[in-house]
C-alpha cells in the first residue's frame, strides 16, 4: 500500500487507451450451456466474474487485496419476487482481453420470449501499486416480446473494503430535494479507502442502504419489492447498498444503463472530486467499447 499516491485520471485513461489498442476477442460457447468464474486481471488489478451464479461479481482486488464480497443483478417483471438475471437463461459470454489478460466480459441472457440482457463488465487498473482501479458496467434490457411488461432492475453491492466488513459507512446522493432520488452517487468508506459508484444514465428510480443481509434477503422473498430509498449514511458495520430502476417497457424497447465503479486505496479526495472521476472514466469506456463494437 501506497499511502502517499495520489488520484491521476490522465493516468488511468492512458492504462484504458492502452489496453483498448491490444484487444483480442474469444466468443466461450460451453457445450453445457454453463459459463465458468471469468479472472479479469488489468494493470494491477484483478476481478472475478461468474456470469451464471447468483452471485455475479465476487471478488474485485486491489493493491493484493480483495475489496468485494458480492455485487449482483436482479430483476422482476410486474409484480411477485424479484429474481436474479442468471434465471433468464444460460449466459453466452464473449470476453476481450488487454496486455495483463482478459479484461472485459459480456454476458448475454435471452429466453427467447420476452427478455434479453447484456451485461458487460470492464476492468482498468490504475497500475501496479497504485491504489487505484476502474470498473465499468453497462446494462442493455430489452423487451423482446409482444406485450409491454413493467420493469424492476436492481443493483446489489457488498464491498468489505480492506478486506474489514466492521468499519464502513455507505452514503447514497441524489438529484432530488436534500439529495433524495433519483440517485446518480454513492459513496462507500473505510477511513482513507474508498469506492464510489457514479451513474451515468439513466439515474436510478430509488435506492438503498442497510447493514447485511437486509437487502439480500427482500431481494429473495418480497413481493413487489420498492427499496426503502434509506440514503445513509450507514454505518459503521458490514454495510450493503442497491439501486432500482423502474421503467415500463414497450415491445421493442430497451433500459440502456451505464455505471462506473472507481476504487481508491489511501489517500482518498472528497466524494464530488471521485464522482468526476468516475463519469469520466465511465463516458470514456463506453466510447471505446462503441468503437470497437
Amino acid at each position: 500500500m501506497n499511502p502517499h499516491r495520489e488520484i491521476v485520471p490522465n493516468g488511468k485513461c492512458v492504462a484504458a487507451l492502452c489496453a483498448a489498442l491490444v484487444v483480442s476477442t474469444v466468443v466461450f460457447l460451453p457445450s453445457n450451456g454453463r459459463a465458468t468464474p471469468y479472472n479479469m486481471n488489468d494493470q494491477g488489478s484483478t476481478a472475478i466474474v461468474d456470469p451464471d451464479s447468483n452471485s455475479g461479481m465476487t471478488s474485485w482486488t486491489v493493491n493484493g487485496q480483495n475489496q468485494l464480497d458480492q455485487q449482483s443483478f436482479w430483476y422482476r417483471i410486474n409484480n411477485g419476487i424479484a429474481n436474479s438475471v442468471t434465471s433468464i437463461s444460460a449466459a453466452s459470454v464473449t470476453t476481450s482481453s488487454g496486455l495483463d489478460g482478459i479484461n472485459d466480459v459480456k454476458a448475454v441472457y435471452d429466453n427467447s420470449s420476452n427478455i434479453k440482457l447484456t451485461l458487460d463488465y470492464s476492468l482498468a487498473g490504475g497500475g501496479v501499486g497504485s491504489g487505484a482501479a476502474d470498473l465499468t458496467e453497462s446494462v442493455m434490457f430489452k423487451n423482446t416480446g409482444s406485450s409491454a411488461y413493467t420493469l424492476n432492475f436492481y443493483q446489489y453491492s457488498n464491498f468489505n473494503l480492506l478486506g474489514d466488513a466492521s468499519h464502513d459507512t455507505v452514503s447514497l446522493f441524489g438529484s432530488g430535494p436534500g439529495g433524495s432520488a433519483p440517485y446518480y452517487y454513492v459513496y462507500q468508506a473505510n477511513g482513507s479507502t474508498a469506492i464510489s459508484e457514479g451513474i451515468v444514465s439513466p439515474f436510478a428510480t430509488r435506492g438503498e442502504t442497510a447493514y447485511y443481509n437486509t437487502t439480500l434477503t427482500e431481494l429473495g422473498g418480497t413481493p413487489n419489492l420498492q427499496l426503502d430509498d434509506n440514503a445513509g449514511p450507514t454505518g459503521p458495520g458490514d454495510v450493503t447498498w442497491a439501486f432500482q430502476w423502474t421503467v415500463l417497457l414497450n415491445p421493442g424497447d430497451m433500459l440502456d444503463l451505464s455505471k462506473d465503479l472507481d476504487m481508491s486505496i489511501a489517500p482518498v479526495p472528497e466524494p464530488s472530486a471521485l464522482l468526476l472521476i468516475a463519469l469520466g472514466m465511465g463516458a470514456l469506456g463506453l466510447s471505446l467499447r462503441r468503437k470497437l463494437a
